[in-house]
């Protein structure tokens, strides 16, 4: 895997290039978070995430992003969540994120997302109001905000 976040094309892609224009691979998805899978299949090792400027500088490749999705879900399953379920996930966008979102989606549980920069009292609200039976958060930092113990240090 590249340490590139982003690389441009060698050359400009046109209406003849076969990835742009063949995606048989996405045909016949029942749910979006089948598109990992295939994904998995068509491009392998290429880089998927990759997140430079967070805590743990994290990239995954999509036969990585698949696998650790598969791995969440059943994680979430474990825990007695099931279709249909409400979990509140407090978190920036980041390759993190992204798994415990698409592992929740592949259940069928009910996201009820929001930023960590969103004051405390919205965050409540938010947590009281989405009949969650889950709370998910990006640190512990969001977990002390949450329970008003301590705001936010703005940078």
């Amino acid at each position: 895997m590249g340490d590139f976040a982003y690389w441009p094309s060698a050359k400009p892609l046109s209406k003849k290039d076969k990835f742009a224009k063949d995606r048989d691979f996405i045909k016949n998805l029942n749910h979006i978070d089948q598109i990992w899978e295939k994904l998995k299949i068509k491009c392998g090792d290429t880089l998927a995430v990759c997140d430079l400027r967070g805590k743990y500088k994290e990239k995954f490749s999509y036969s990585e992003l698949a696998d650790l999705i598969t791995k969440v879900s059943f994680s979430f399953k474990n825990y007695g969540l099931v279709k249909g379920d409400v979990v509140t996930v407090i978190s920036e966008n980041s390759p993190r994120w992204l798994v415990a979102d698409q592992g929740l989606m592949r259940l069928g549980a009910i996201n009820a997302v929001r930023g960590i920069n969103s004051p405390s009292v919205e965050l409540d609200y938010i947590v009281e109001h989405s009949n969650s039976v889950g709370l998910i958060v990006q640190s512990k930092e969001i977990w002390l905000k949450l329970n008003n113990k301590e705001e936010l240090k703005k940078d």
